[in-house]
């Protein structure tokens, strides 16, 4: 549940997440965008933000790639992630389909130092600490 990562991405200064339909997106599941917004108003309140992180829905990585060049991709046997990256995208559940890899073969891919293998939520809190603090 990404309501439960919004407040603690929102207070250590991400700018904006954009939701991507993947291969292994579960469509179904529909992100309810106003109850989000609720959320990081109130969290915003509380750490003293004062610019409320972004959101944004994309229907495909075509469509991201389209709008966004310069990313980076968290996935395994990637290089070392570094304090510069700007902008990553993490993958869904199960990770990267074959033809999501296709698509992504042109980006850097990037990896933890670690094999752990983290839910989606957790891997954006973790690579969002560790370029932003």
């Amino acid at each position: 549940m990404i309501e439960k990562t919004l407040p603690a991405l929102n207070q250590i200064g991400v700018d904006k997440i954009s939701f991507i339909y993947c291969d292994r997106s579960q469509k179904s599941f529909k992100l309810n965008f106003e109850k989000m917004n609720k959320i990081l108003i109130n969290s915003c309140e509380q750490c003293g933000r004062d610019n409320l992180m972004k959101l944004e829905l994309l229907n495909s990585l075509k469509e991201a790639k389209k709008l966004y060049k310069n990313f980076v991709v968290l996935d395994f046997g990637g290089k070392k992630i570094t304090k510069d990256i700007k902008s990553i995208l993490v993958g869904c559940e199960g990770g990267f389909s074959l033809e999501d890899k296709k698509i992504l073969q042109d980006h850097q891919i990037v990896a933890f130092e670690s094999d752990l293998i983290l839910k989606s939520e957790t891997a954006c809190l973790a690579i969002s600490s560790k370029i932003l603090i």
